[in-house]
């Protein structure tokens, strides 16, 4: 579970930012933030071509799906968050580019192919 105080995540930054070279795994979430719909959902977490973690569910509204440091070998490493909705295609993050240590993400499912990604702010997540 992700304890967090006020501000923890944001939503994820546009910017050329360079990436680390690796990050410390705390969690990636995906989220059904729809109120009425149940979504199927693919999580994976890849490290370059190696593929780490890959989990699906359906998930009814409010309902969550997660991946911990725990779930994955290594916990440190250049990860790539991805996420499916539906069948459709991959959305997914560099998670090496959120400023944060150890680093969360969590993938909301706001409609039928709709997902937006928050990140962990510094100093604000306990794994």
């Amino acid at each position: 579970m992700l304890l967090t105080s006020g501000g923890c995540l944001d939503r994820v930054r546009e910017t050329d930012d360079e990436a680390a070279d690796s990050v410390r795994l705390c969690q990636a979430m995906v989220f059904n933030d729809d109120e009425t719909e149940t979504h199927h959902v693919r999580l994976r977490l890849r490290e370059g071509d190696d593929q780490l973690y890959d989990e699906e569910a359906d998930l009814e509204p409010h309902e969550w799906l997660t991946v911990e440091a725990a779930d994955v070998d290594p916990a440190e490493g250049a990860f790539t968050f991805e996420v499916r909705l539906n069948g459709a295609g991959w959305h997914e993050m560099d998670m090496t580019k959120i400023r944060s240590d150890p680093v969360a993400a969590t993938a909301l499912v706001t409609g039928d192919d709709s997902i937006v990604f928050l990140e962990s702010s510094d100093g604000n997540i306990e794994c």
